[in-house]
């Protein structure tokens, strides 16, 4: 693999952007807070001895809800050995982003749900041709969510991961924060 100045455009560098973006859905990310990366505008790679490889980044993060973009550094560390182990992330400069208040938000949708007296249930979010009911985006934002946590996860110096669809919701008697999410498909390009 290559070291030194990275190709922005080039997989390893849109990959290790690409974990960044899972790493903050993940710590700050709710059915009203999401993000996506909108642009790697510098990349480096080295080799840390024999325990893996760091990235450092400057990159463009868009909150998608709100439509802020901000600016970011950040380091991604793929540690090496017989075990796989999640990487590690560090981000800085992104303040401004993390401020944005979702809480107001988040509560009504809270409040909505959790009295309803029916059951929520969909299938195929969104559809085959990427419509979906407009009440179900914070679901769809929180199943976005969700899939970044493990994407983070199981992120690999050699994988990139994109949602595309979840097969379905069902909400559980009782609560709202109890759903029941079934992820349709992935995308896992090496």
């Amino acid at each position: 693999m290559a070291t030194g100045e990275l190709n922005p455009s080039h997989y390893p560098a849109q990959r290790a952007a690409k974990v960044v973006q899972h790493y903050l859905n993940t710590h700050y990310g709710s059915p009203y807070k999401l993000f996506g990366l909108e642009r790697v505008y510098s990349a480096k790679a080295e080799d840390v001895a024999d325990s893996g490889r760091k990235y450092q980044l400057e990159i463009s993060v868009h909150e998608i809800i709100s439509n802020a973009k901000e600016k970011c550094s950040a380091e991604v560390f793929f540690p090496r050995g017989e075990k796989q182990l999640s990487p590690q992330v560090q981000v800085s400069s992104c303040e401004e982003l993390f401020k944005i208040n979702a809480k107001p938000e988040e509560e009504a949708l809270f409040q909505q749900y959790k009295t309803n007296k029916i059951l929520r249930t969909e299938k195929r979010l969104p559809d085959s041709y990427g419509n979906m009911d407009p009440e179900m985006t914070p679901f769809w934002h929180l199943s976005i969510v969700a899939s970044s946590f493990i994407m983070l996860t199981e992120s690999t110096e050699n994988t990139l991961y994109n949602m595309a669809q979840v097969a379905n919701i069902t909400q559980l008697v009782g609560c709202f924060t109890s759903y029941s999410v079934s992820f349709l498909q992935w995308n896992r390009n090496k």
